[in-house]
């Protein structure tokens, strides 16, 4: 089990090796944070070519987690993040053809691009129906769009939530085999270095380390 607590003395390690002026515990603390929010960001964006990342990210994945919709909406779940892929249960309150009233059917629906919706609304071949389902994400709700015809009924989503905010009381006389001042970390071992690291070079690039520079400088020349 890694604490917020190891995190902080591998931290100062690592910015020792650089001659970096002390940090105290409230700057680690929101420096770490910070850099675990970068860490998401950066990462989310490889999810889907990169399995070491998706292996990384499991800490915080969730799948297909249900979801019930009300004239087309749900909400989303508290500590939702980032999309990850979307399935919804259409209920057809028409016959369409191959369709009876009360038949269901299972689809993925594509994020509609706020530049298309013009362009989707004008055109009834790409017009939302239940062979080309849309969905919009606003502020706490999911909105599925089908067409006519049909109604959305319930749904399963997967999603990155929202990592856990880490926390290091900084008064030394607690006990800090409470997670209540010294919060056990979220991510894997292995994670948690790479975060440090991470929280390392956010925490050098503020207080512009000249050490820290220079090694940057040597390293591109290294690479050219």
């Amino acid at each position: 089990m890694t604490t917020t607590l190891d995190a902080y003395r591998a931290f100062l390690r690592e910015i020792d090796e650089h001659e970096s002026p002390s940090c105290n515990v409230g700057t680690f603390v929101y420096t770490f944070n910070s850099a675990i929010e970068e860490y998401t960001s950066i990462n989310y964006a490889t999810m889907d070519i990169n399995q070491k990342t998706l292996d990384d990210m499991r800490a915080i994945l969730v799948l297909d987690e249900s979801l019930t919709f009300t004239n087309g909406e749900a909400d989303l779940p508290e500590k939702y993040r980032h999309m990850l892929g979307l399935e919804a249960v259409l209920k057809f309150i028409v016959a369409a053809k191959g369709y009876t009233i009360d038949s269901t059917l299972t689809v993925h629906p594509k994020r509609l691009r706020t530049n298309r919706n013009g362009y989707v609304s004008a055109n009834a071949y790409h017009e939302p129906s239940y062979k080309h389902p849309f969905f919009q994400i606003s502020k706490e709700k999911i909105r599925v769009l089908s067409g006519t015809g049909v109604s959305v009924t319930t749904g399963k989503i997967s999603y990155l939530e929202i990592p856990q905010t880490m926390y290091l009381n900084p008064d030394k006389t607690v006990d800090y085999t409470d997670p209540a001042n010294n919060t056990v970390l979220q991510f894997p071992l292995h994670v948690n270095f790479e975060i440090i690291k991470h929280c390392r070079k956010i925490f050098l690039e503020n207080v512009e380390s000249p050490r820290y520079q220079s090694s940057l400088q040597e390293s591109v020349l290294r690479n050219e």
